[in-house]
């Protein structure tokens, strides 16, 4: 007798055949959302960059003509967006004259959010070197450390694994992205960035 129709075993086997797609179809939606915030992460990172080094190429003027250097002149200037105004300062303590143009690009740096993406430290350094004894070289480099994202899982009580991330671990440039110099190796920097799902972004420039 000939029946019309899906049999159950027919219609679970097609369920789970479209559950499967359905899962597979998620997975890659996640994925592409992952990579387009990574994308759009890293325009920003360059983004924030250019207009950090166009603020310095301009002119170097003003770091020879106005900023009160370190009496050792080996020594490097480090500042960041929250003491510009402290940092770079002329004989008189007043804040030089690329002071502007740099809060305006650490302004862009609050705007594309990537202090918003949880935790994010911004760190900028100038160096000189002595090419003649009235004549300098400056470089200027500038380092990122930003946490990709909060870890979705916590330490087991009484495990002795090391490998979850330090949630209570604050995101700054000296501890997961310092400048050249460092005292921790680059292996020990890496693990703990691994660890802590931080990432780190530099950039280096002859002015």
């Amino acid at each position: 007798m000939k029946r019309n129709g899906f049999s159950l075993v027919e219609l679970l086997v097609s369920m789970l055949i479209v559950s499967i797609a359905m899962l597979g179809f998620a997975a890659l939606q996640a994925y592409s959302a992952r990579a387009l915030n990574s994308s759009y992460q890293k325009t920003s990172e360059v983004s924030v960059f250019q207009d950090l080094i166009k603020v310095f190429q301009v002119s170097n003027k003003p770091l020879s003509n106005e900023l009160k250097w370190p009496a050792d002149p080996t020594k490097p200037v480090d500042f960041s967006c929250d003491n510009v105004n402290d940092v770079l300062v002329n004989s008189e303590n007043k804040a030089i004259s690329l002071v502007p143009s740099i809060l305006a690009a650490c302004s862009k740096y609050e705007k594309v959010g990537l202090n918003g993406n949880e935790d994010s430290d911004l760190k900028i350094r100038l160096s000189r070197n002595k090419i003649t004894n009235t004549m300098y070289s400056y470089s200027l480099e500038v380092n990122m450390a930003y946490k990709l994202k909060r870890a979705s899982y916590s330490k087991a009580e009484g495990s002795s694994d090391d490998t979850y991330a330090d949630e209570s671990k604050a995101v700054t440039v000296e501890t997961f992205c310092p400048f050249k110099g460092s005292e921790d190796g680059e292996d020990e920097l890496n693990n703990l960035r691994i660890k802590n799902n931080v990432a780190c972004s530099h950039v280096e420039v002859m002015l």
